[in-house]
């Protein structure tokens, strides 16, 4: 039988719409952000070689999503699409 992750180790849509109104922030092409939909024991943000940006929270939600807006704010996002206008 497969290795399934506990309900409480996924990540929710509402949760998921939080790490992109961080995103938004940023003015990141929502296309350009993959949310995976297990949460891992601690978040992490890696912008990969083709300028997408994978963002995984952690378990502990709240605490993370709070300083994401500065993580973002202290990373190298050149290669991540931007929205080029207003929405």
């Amino acid at each position: 039988m497969p290795n399934r992750a506990a309900k409480n180790d996924l990540v929710t849509p509402e949760q998921v719409e939080r790490v992109f109104q961080a995103t938004d922030q940023f003015f990141i092409v929502r296309d350009a952000v993959i949310v995976p939909l297990s949460a891992g024991a601690e978040g992490a943000v890696t912008v990969i070689p083709d300028g997408k940006m994978i963002v995984r929270p952690p378990v502990d939600f709240e605490p993370w999503i709070a300083q994401l807006p500065a993580q973002l704010a202290s990373m190298n996002l050149a290669k991540v699409p931007r929205v080029k206008s207003g929405w």
